[in-house]
């Protein structure tokens, strides 16, 4: 795996932030990197842009709108980073009060063989907030493959991470913006 270390920059991240986090994104470049992808299903229908405000604030916003059966995946793959150097995740985002629940999920291990972990957040207020979430808060999503291991998030090899919703119980149509994904929390003695 990658090692992740404060002031370094990422495989997977745009910028940083020294000693205080490793920023994954924070959208102020006009283009998506290639390592951003997108997976739906179930007759979703999504769409995202990315944009600099003039101010340089960047962003990036996803409309949704889910059936029942409807979900998308909106994240980052590859390779594998060690980032048990932190204690969580940060998300920077503006929401509209829609009531719909988003999911950041990691993907932790390798292409081949990894477990899936996640931690749902709802799209309860409108406007700007940061959500926090501790690596304890991740948990073993459902939809792992049955061999799948199932042994907690270990953080020395994230092979991914994404934002995902599949709450078909919001039929109208959701949007939300994110403004920043860092990681957060240095541990003493930084990285391993």
């Amino acid at each position: 795996a990658v090692v992740v270390a404060p002031g370094q920059r990422s495989t997977m991240a745009v910028a940083d932030r020294g000693a205080v986090g490793v920023v994954l994104d924070d959208f102020t470049t006009p283009i998506l990197s290639p390592r951003w992808g997108l997976r739906s299903g179930g007759g979703a229908e999504v769409n995202f842009r990315r944009a600099v405000d003039p101010d340089g604030t960047g962003w990036l916003a996803i409309t949704s709108q889910l059936t029942s059966d409807g979900w998308f995946w909106l994240g980052q793959v590859g390779p594998a980073q060690d980032w048990s150097g932190f204690s969580g995740i940060d998300l920077t985002l503006v929401g509209a009060g829609s009531g719909a629940t988003y999911t950041l999920e990691l993907i932790d291990g390798s292409a081949a063989v990894n477990e899936r972990l996640a931690v749902a957040f709802r799209d309860d207020q409108p406007g700007r907030r940061r959500l926090e979430m501790k690596w304890k808060d991740f948990r073993h999503c459902p939809y792992n493959e049955p061999s799948a291991p199932d042994n907690g998030l270990q953080t020395r090899a994230i092979y991914g991470f994404g934002i995902m919703r599949n709450d078909g119980d919001v039929s109208a149509s959701c949007a939300m913006r994110f403004e920043r994904i860092e990681l957060i929390g240095l541990r003493s003695g930084g990285c391993a």
